[in-house]
């Protein structure tokens, strides 16, 4: 339940600040012609850039609680965690597709959080 309401106040959250925000940025430069971008700021971009980030540890971390839990609980919460955040990645990548915004791809297991929770969760 929290993680729905979590994932709601992001997507409400990413809808206020990529139609206008109240933050007053410069506008991040824009490929001509483009109508979506025009309105995208370097906050916004940030804001995306730290979403997208966040939403790829979530799901790493929770694949890993779901292999390698220890109780069944765990493991049925993490899949649970992978398909909502899964969802919710696809939807910030929508979004800030239309919007102009340019979303990497995450190395996870690259993330030093992640060596170590993997490593703990293999010994």
């Amino acid at each position: 339940m929290f993680n729905r309401i979590s994932l709601a106040i992001a997507t409400v959250g990413l809808g206020l600040t990529l139609m206008g925000g109240a933050w007053a940025e410069t506008p991040a430069k824009k490929p001509a012609g483009d109508k979506a971008a025009s309105h995208v700021t370097m906050g916004d971009k940030s804001w995306v850039a730290k979403m997208n980030k966040g939403g790829a540890m979530e799901v790493a971390l929770s694949q890993l609680a779901s292999t390698k839990g220890a109780s069944a609980k765990v493991k049925e919460f993490a899949k649970h965690m992978v398909t909502d955040h899964s969802k919710a990645n696809a939807e910030l990548k929508t979004l800030a597709d239309k919007k102009g915004i340019k979303v990497d791809k995450i190395d996870t297991k690259a993330d030093s959080d992640y060596k170590k929770l993997s490593a703990l969760a293999a010994g």
